[in-house]
């Protein structure tokens, strides 16, 4: 594999993750929307799920524009964290959760402008997801700060968020080394006519 073959390559698997589990999140927060029992959280969480949605359809575009294939992720960041910990079940814990996976897809956002290895399309997509994306993660902060045990829930997740990066260095390089993440289209994205 050339070099340029294996940065499109690993640009590919990288932003359709990444993608995908915004849409993950965006799901989640949808879900707990409906089952709401204040017009104030569910005005939140639905707010969240908009915000998600939006910002994973702004890399679907960019991911398209920059001709990378389209990757059909099976294995979103938050399927690592459950590995670690068993499924939330309440609205703390899902939150709690939510908090910590947002804020480490936006590191590794961050961490790709930085590089400046983007190209110009998904540069200026992935900076307006990062505005948006901190947005989200400090409205999750405030919420948190309000429960009753939410910091120290977040306090347990950002240990699994350690364990969780363990796991994943030896594939930082190459996303799609890792067993089942996903499946990579033979083909690149195209527009939808």
């Amino acid at each position: 594999m050339t070099t340029a073959h294996r940065d499109t390559h690993q640009l590919a698997w990288e932003w359709n993750w990444i993608r995908q589990s915004l849409i993950e999140d965006s799901l989640r927060f949808a879900a707990m929307g409906g089952e709401a029992q204040d017009s104030e959280f569910a005005e939140l969480l639905t707010e969240l799920s908009a915000v998600g949605m939006k910002s994973a359809s702004l890399l679907s575009r960019a991911i398209r524009d920059a001709s990378l294939s389209h990757v059909r992720v099976l294995k979103p960041l938050q399927w690592f964290y459950r590995r670690h910990i068993e499924k939330p079940s309440s609205d703390v814990e899902t939150l709690a959760l939510a908090r910590v996976t947002q804020w480490r897809l936006l590191r590794r956002m961050g961490d790709a402008l930085e590089s400046k290895t983007l190209p110009s399309c998904l540069e200026e997509t992935v900076q307006q997801v990062i505005n948006s994306g901190r947005q989200t993660v400090d409205r999750l902060t405030l919420w948190l700060e309000r429960a009753s045990d939410g910091e120290e829930r977040l306090k347990q997740y950002r240990e699994v968020d350690r364990e969780v990066i363990y796991e994943l260095r030896p594939f930082e390089d190459d996303l799609s080394k890792i067993p089942g993440l996903g499946r990579e289209s033979l083909e690149q994205t195209s527009a939808i006519s």
